[in-house]
């Protein structure tokens, strides 16, 4: 998961809790559905104008699922499911870790309220919150894996071990590995004609060796760019 996509998975994690205080509170509970209507409103208007805003719609779609069942009671909601449904997509749009301290989250705002009608129930309510997190995981690994058979995406990064060092961790992405490989041929061939250079008198034998240095100092480049728009890591440099 890139830099962004963490800062906008706890992000959404601080807005489920902004969302719980604000449906509970006495003060600012009456305003629930005036803040439901706004968040539809934005909703709306993203859409039909077609904003490019990927983290505006999801956290106006968060945030509608959240009040909604905030509204209606929470875990007393009859879209109480919704709340199981949002830890898959969390799974899918960021990581296992965002939606692990999504549900943690939501069992911490649940454990006062265990006990004082349906203890039993209340306990396989949490059972239920925790094993959500093993499932959301195995129907993402599923579904990315049948695609992948599919030939309609390429997994970059496999599921590794421990690895050892960043260097590992960099080369566990397809791109990066393929980069870095790339890269060592073209500078490879980038010194055969610095040293070709000093042999060379002829002429226009001096302008085939500048067009080759030319050359892999443009594949390099495009190399980066490639690398840093597909992976979204600025590792190198231009040279």
């Amino acid at each position: 998961m890139n830099q962004h996509n963490r800062y906008s998975g706890w992000g959404v994690i601080g807005l489920t809790g902004a969302i719980y205080l604000f449906t509970t509170a006495a003060a600012t509970k009456p305003y629930s559905l005036h803040l439901l209507i706004l968040v539809i409103s934005l909703m709306i208007s993203l859409v039909l104008f077609k904003k490019k805003q990927s983290n505006a719609i999801v956290f106006s779609f968060f945030a509608f699922i959240l009040l909604v069942v905030g509204i209606t009671g929470w875990f007393l909601s009859p879209f109480m499911y919704w709340l199981y449904l949002l830890t898959i997509f969390l799974t899918f749009l960021y990581s296992r870790l965002i939606a692990t301290v999504f549900i943690s989250l939501l069992i911490l705002l649940f454990i006062p309220n265990v006990g004082p009608m349906d203890f039993s129930w209340d306990i396989m309510m949490m059972v239920s919150m925790f094993l959500i997190i093993p499932v959301s995981y195995l129907v993402r690994k599923e579904y990315l894996r049948l695609k992948e058979s599919e030939k309609k995406i390429l997994i970059l990064e496999k599921e590794h071990g421990q690895l050892k060092d960043q260097v590992e961790e960099l080369l566990a992405n397809q791109i990066t590995r393929l980069s870095a490989r790339l890269r060592e041929k073209i500078d490879d061939i980038r010194q055969i004609a610095y040293v070709a250079r000093r042999k060379i008198r002829v002429s226009a034998d001096k302008d085939r060796e500048r067009k080759i240095i030319t050359l892999s100092d443009e594949l390099l480049k495009m190399v980066k760019e490639f690398e840093e728009s597909a992976t979204g890591k600025k590792l190198l440099k231009s040279r």
